[in-house]
């Protein structure tokens, strides 16, 4: 019986192959692992809704009903806030009217009907003390005496364009209102935007602020901020060193509601959680909620620089490679430019991060000299780690140096020359890339198996296959007693058997 040696070669293959793609899978067990060691690893929580989003990135860390319809109370003031600072003057002055005074209750500073103060006085007031009748005068002050439908409209037109997704808002305080509500996400959102004034992160940060005297009031009024986890004048236990400001809030409708930034280690995080502990308690379960989300994420989460990991180069970008050969290093009108930083789990290599490069509608690209033509997208998993973006400049890179230019130039055949060199592109569209090192290195090991794969098969139908036929007619010619060797190709017996 014949031995077959082949079917051992393409077992050899399989094997070959099969070890690729254990490679695969080793790869996503190992991001399925890092998800699973700091995701899922953060702590149950007993508020009814709530998130955890890292400030610079938008990441998200934590979520439960994360966009879950819910009353925000006194939270609605971070979003008339960041209203006020984006239309006023600090400077301006805000007379009280009679709707502010007396159509409203809760919480309130003792503010009189014809009282003037300040923007800046009226916002450190309304955010510390959560006072009421100061949202209400400060609405009116932007959209008009009597207004505050149109105040309401701004509200929902910012929400929109920060993407907020379950989101209505109609009064200015958060006082109960079947038409005013909001959700854990949305929350996280308005809060991000509003930390990115320095207005207002000096505001929520601010421990007590001594409002003067005014036109109506000859004493200073002491104002102490709400947030126990950054001013602990009534609950001490719940101080949190690394607060750095936050809201508080709280209806019958709405339970406790509690908005907290944090900063440590050079992430910066912001917790909303809504629905949260009981008046009739003394748990106050949205610090201790909140706390328990900051240890965890502190502990199982850090901030790393993509540049710094190379993850943000384009040259690593397949897309970006192609158009290395025409343009040299001082005149590329394609750069990168990070996001800053990216959340990744701590003790995972930054080479399970994968990245992947969205492009930006040419529609969508401002007019100006650069402008944004992609992102870079950080993903572990599921989860979005961070971004970078891709700017396009034409004239990014300045003159051509006058090294390049022919030596007998003129200075007119120059400029002529340096207006050839410089490139325009009116629109770029970029492939979606989604490869990382270790999947380009899977794909040329299964590249290498196919070809070994295909020689094996020519080698089968070239050699092999030829060589089974020979051997046959001889065994066949050789049982028969006639077998005679096969004259050689062109010889003159060949000739003659033709004939």
């Amino acid at each position: 019986m014949k031995q077959r040696v082949f079917p051992k070669m393409y077992r050899l293959a399989a094997l070959l192959l099969a070890l690729a793609i254990a490679a695969g899978g080793t790869h996503t067990a190992s991001v399925r692992a890092a998800v699973d060691d700091a995701w899922l690893g953060m702590p149950q929580i007993s508020a009814q809704t709530a998130i955890l989003m890292e400030q610079t990135t938008g990441c998200i860390l934590y979520e439960k009903a994360s966009q879950q319809k819910m009353y925000p109370a006194s939270l609605t003031k971070i979003l008339t806030a960041l209203i006020v600072l984006e239309n006023c003057s600090l400077s301006e002055e805000v007379t009280f009217s009679h709707d502010a005074v007396f159509n409203t209750y809760g919480s309130s500073a003792g503010i009189k009907e014809g009282e003037i103060l300040t923007v800046e006085q009226c916002l450190y007031v309304m955010m510390l003390v959560s006072a009421n009748e100061v949202a209400y005068a400060l609405a009116e002050h932007v959209s008009g005496y009597g207004r505050i439908d149109e105040f309401s409209k701004l509200m929902n037109e910012y929400a929109e364009r920060l993407g907020c997704v379950n989101s209505h808002f109609h009064n200015p305080h958060g006082l109960p209102d079947e038409q005013h509500w909001t959700c854990a996400y949305d929350l996280a959102l308005i809060t991000q935007a509003a930390m990115r004034n320095e207005t207002y992160r000096k505001i929520t940060y601010t421990q007590i602020y001594i409002l003067p005297t005014t036109n109506l009031t000859d004493e200073e009024r002491h104002c102490s901020n709400h947030h126990q986890m950054r001013y602990a004048y009534r609950l001490p236990k719940f101080k949190y060193e690394f607060c750095i400001g936050g809201k508080t809030g709280y209806t019958d409708d709405a339970g406790y509601t509690l908005v907290t930034n944090a900063r440590k280690d050079g992430m910066e995080l912001i917790c909303v959680v809504m629905g949260a502990g009981s008046p009739y308690t003394d748990e106050m379960n949205q610090y201790t909620d909140t706390s328990s989300l900051f240890e965890t994420a502190f502990k199982n989460f850090t901030m790393t620089d993509p540049a710094a990991s190379d993850l943000i180069s384009l040259n690593h970008l397949p897309t970006f490679g192609r158009f290395n050969t025409l343009f040299s290093t001082f005149y590329n009108p394609l750069r990168a430019e990070g996001g800053g930083q990216i959340v990744i789990p701590r003790g995972v290599s930054p080479d399970l991060v994968e990245t992947k490069l969205l492009t930006v509608p040419y529609a969508e690209q401002s007019g100006d000299s650069s402008r944004l033509v992609a992102t870079v997208e950080y993903r572990l998993g599921s989860h979005v780690l961070g971004t970078g973006n891709v700017i396009f400049t034409p004239s990014g890179a300045g003159e051509i140096p006058s090294g390049l230019l022919p030596e007998n130039s003129t200075e007119e055949q120059g400029e002529i020359e340096t207006k050839r060199r410089k490139i325009s592109w009116p629109e770029i569209h970029l492939p979606e890339i989604h490869l990382t090192e270790k999947g380009i290195l899977i794909l040329v090991i299964c590249g290498v198996i196919l070809l070994l794969l295909l020689g094996l098969f020519l080698y089968r139908q070239l050699v092999v296959i030829p060589r089974r036929r020979e051997a046959s007619r001889r065994a066949r010619y050789r049982n028969l007693g006639t077998y005679q060797k096969p004259p050689k190709r062109g010889s003159r017996s060949s000739r003659d058997r033709r004939r």
